[in-house]
């Protein structure tokens, strides 16, 4: 039997359980990282691809992640700690020092289900309060879906945004995750319920920022 006092036993099961964490965290998922640029892009992975507009995509309903992140001076990690909503939340004073402040961070996993980038996962995860409070407003509608007994709880969203103007930053740009429908978990791809009349020309090319 340990001789440590039972709240110091705690609180070094909540150090170990960090320390898992944030390894796991460290290693990656391998899935491209979805982002909204200043410019209200949005683009996914090292090339910057840019999202088609108008393609929907499916958030992973058991993907929604909460912890935190602490960023160095060159903005480069110094340590990340995210556990899934229905977890057990990750308690910042559990955290190391890492020499940095530790910011809230939210965390979602979504599929293309329509268009060019059909099939492509990416993540999207953020600190800003604007992402923040999108992905809880995301996640309070699928919890509706689940309390009334629903089976189709995976929100099809189009990736838009908003923007307001701060005193200080100017203009601001925010996400929107706009929920079109609800569909089952099995959903891989999403027909629009009126498909637009073809036009004849030439499709457009995927456009790339240029290093």
């Amino acid at each position: 039997m340990s001789n440590l006092p039972a709240q110091m036993t705690d609180m070094l099961k909540g150090l170990q359980a960090a320390k898992a964490r944030m390894k796991t965290a460290s290693a990656g998922t391998g899935t491209d990282y979805l982002r909204l640029t200043k410019q209200a892009n949005w683009e996914y992975g090292a090339d910057s691809v840019e999202v088609e507009d108008g393609a929907m995509w499916a958030i992973n309903p058991k993907s929604f992640e909460m912890g935190y992140i602490a960023w160095g001076d060159s903005s480069n990690v110094l340590g990340e700690s995210m556990a899934p909503a229905y977890d057990e939340p990750i308690v910042r004073s559990t955290l190391p020092d890492v020499g940095a402040n530790w910011d809230d961070q939210y965390s979602i996993q979504m599929a293309c289900v329509s268009g060019e980038d059909k099939g492509q996962q990416v993540m999207f995860k953020s600190t800003a309060r604007g992402a923040r409070d999108e992905i809880q407003r995301v996640l309070e509608a699928l919890l509706l879906k689940v309390e009334g007994g629903e089976s189709d709880i995976v929100a099809i969203v189009k990736l838009e945004s908003s923007s307001y103007k701060h005193k200080k930053f100017g203009k601001i740009v925010t996400p929107v995750l706009n929920i079109v429908r609800w569909e089952g978990m099995g959903a891989t791809e999403v027909l629009e319920d009126e498909p637009e009349a073809e036009v004849a020309e030439a499709p457009k090319r995927r456009r790339r920022k240029v290093s």
